[in-house]
């Protein structure tokens, strides 16, 4: 999935290669600068608010787990409710697992290894951020605890799309595939409970992004079993599913799925989640020195037959979803406290999609691609 992270932002040296990143040093000299102070602010709370999150998450796994009397029926149930047959375990597997998986110093090396992800951290502090603005623009103060499952419920949510992805491309031992295969039920069930605390719009909200996240999955996982029928309109489908629908409706949910806000952090962040996705090809192309399939710059290649375009493509591409993003940005009410830091995060991604491809054309693998090209659409 997409990896929202501020790469390069501390190193002055990256910021001056991009036209965003030139701007966010002009705006840390100038007067412009609340964006970049909000958006330290809640990066730091979002790093103390990490640990309790951590430690909820943990808890709340262990006494799904240990209270289920039949986990068979648990997973049988998950994997009719997401289609997707790899991620099936036998039951002898199963309760193998839930015995191995009793305790809670084992759930957490986990959850360690589950939440370690730029990805998690990273939406992390833009969920407070949003939530905060929202309530303030709104004169309303949602319960702490109300505030915490939503939040909670959704990063736990993101963390089982992060995880399905693993199992289905089969990025981990085998071993540690059937310890998330175990713990999907889980996962999906704890994000559940402590969404619903905010209530039935919010609730039917995630489900209706979950069935579309859902779609992109198998978009995606159709595309890897047969590279030969790519097409645009398949792409289009796949980020829709993976990115738009899983960032805009969480964005939607820090906003109470309520209200003009909510739409245009819907709008806006599944733009700029999108945007992330063809950051995050060109960037793990990059340092896997291996083409991704499905991708953008796979369907271009495939499309025209020319690697480098391909890219050049895709980093277009990229820049024309953030551009929606930002003109949604520049839509907000001037009086949403907030608009700064959703204006200079959208900087941010602009500097992170820039500074990957450059690096790209630094490194010219445009060659090993080609070759790698050729293998998958034969």
């Amino acid at each position: 999935m997409i990896g929202i992270v501020m790469t390069g932002i501390k190193d002055v040296m990256g910021l001056i290669q991009t036209s965003d990143g030139r701007k966010l040093i002009l705006h840390k000299i100038t007067l412009r600068s609340k964006g970049l102070k909000q958006l330290k602010h809640y990066n730091r709370e979002s790093k103390e608010y990490f640990s309790g999150f951590v430690e909820r998450f943990v808890d709340d796994l262990c006494s799904q787990i240990s209270s289920d009397r039949n986990p068979v029926k648990t997973h049988h149930k998950f994997i009719r409710e997401v289609g997707f047959p790899q991620l099936k375990l036998e039951e002898h597997e199963i309760w193998t697992l839930k015995s191995e998986l009793s305790n809670t110093s084992d759930i957490r090396l986990m959850v360690c290894d589950i939440t370690d992800t730029d990805f998690i951290k990273q939406t992390l502090y833009i969920f407070i951020g949003l939530f905060d603005g929202a309530e303030r623009y709104y004169q309303r103060q949602t319960a702490p605890d109300v505030k915490e499952a939503i939040i909670d419920g959704h990063v736990a949510a993101i963390s089982l799309s992060e995880l399905m992805d693993r199992i289905i491309d089969e990025e981990r031992d085998p071993s540690i595939l059937r310890k998330y295969k175990f713990l999907n039920p889980y996962i999906l069930e704890v994000g559940r409970k402590k969404i619903c605390k905010g209530g039935k719009s919010i609730l039917n909200s995630f489900e209706e992004g979950f069935k579309n996240a859902l779609r992109g999955q198998h978009e995606d996982a159709e595309l890897a079993k047969t590279p030969r029928f790519i097409t645009y309109e398949k792409m289009e489908r796949s980020y829709a599913g993976k990115y738009r629908a899983i960032m805009g409706t969480a964005a939607s949910n820090m906003a109470l799925n309520k209200g003009p806000i909510a739409r245009m952090y819907y709008l806006g962040m599944g733009k700029a989640a999108e945007a992330g996705g063809c950051r995050n090809e060109i960037m793990d192309s990059r340092k896997d020195r291996k083409l991704k399939f499905p991708s953008w710059p796979a369907l271009y290649a495939h499309e025209i037959g020319d690697i480098r375009k391909a890219f050049a493509l895709t980093h277009e591409k990229g820049r024309l979803y953030l551009e929606e993003a930002k003109k949604i940005a520049r839509k907000l009410p001037a009086d949403l406290p907030i608009k700064p830091f959703i204006e200079e995060l959208f900087y941010v991604f602009g500097h992170a999609i820039d500074f990957e491809y450059k690096r790209l054309l630094e490194e010219n693998l445009f060659a090993d691609f080609e070759k790698q090209l050729k293998t998958l659409i034969q």
